[in-house]
């Protein structure tokens, strides 16, 4: 049952188990393994998919089903953010990173990570247009660094105040998530500009 396997993932974190390789690939599902047979999740398990990554599925499914099993559904996310908050994986981004989500058929969306592993989600992702999102999976699959408009060298304008300050952009991704490093022609409020996002709003192409 969930209570079994919640209770087992407890004991195993207490215990300072090593839980690393509940994230690592598997090429084949680990049908033996007792405590997730209730779950009956080899039906979503695919080659290279790691147990986290297929609970993860399991737990996206329970969610679009009309009568699903709310109780199983949250004990499943509590063990999976449980064992990923213990595992000392490195994710790819930090919260307040600059990122592209996939939104499947919808294509791509802006947006800055929020928070790391919630509910066994890697990422919990604020869309440009004002919703939230997850990541299942820290993969370029689900969520990407932005491709950017400009190159380092480019002469730009960098939004300061109620003015427009002309640059030269000298970096990208220079710090975390961070898309430019820029020098401006004029230093009297500092040399550098740092740009958070590659909006119009706050940078454009220089106006000759």
């Amino acid at each position: 049952s969930s209570v079994a396997l919640e209770s087992i993932v407890r004991e195993l974190l207490d215990a300072g188990a090593d839980v690393s390789p509940f994230f690592e690939p598997l090429e084949e599902y680990p049908n033996d393994f007792s405590a997730l047979s209730f779950l009956r999740c080899s039906d979503l398990h695919e080659p290279g998919m790691s147990m986290h990554h297929v609970m993860l599925n399991f737990l996206l499914w329970q969610r679009q089903l009309e009568d699903h099993d709310s109780a199983l559904a949250n004990k499943v996310g509590g063990v999976l953010e449980s064992l990923a908050k213990k595992s000392g994986i490195k994710l790819r981004f930090n919260v307040g990173d600059w990122i592209e989500a996939s939104l499947g058929c919808r294509g791509w969306v802006g947006g800055v990570v929020a928070n790391q592993w919630v509910d066994g989600y890697p990422y919990r992702i604020f869309l440009d247009h004002g919703t939230f999102v997850a990541a299942p999976v820290d993969s370029d699959e689900y969520i990407r660094r932005p491709e950017l408009r400009f190159r380092v060298g480019d002469r730009v304008e960098c939004q300061k105040g109620e003015e427009w300050v002309p640059g030269t952009v000298t970096k990208q991704w220079p710090d975390k998530g961070i898309p430019y490093e820029i020098v401006l022609d004029v230093h009297d409020e500092g040399q550098f500009c740092v740009m958070p996002f590659d909006w119009d709003k706050f940078l454009r192409a220089l106006r000759e």
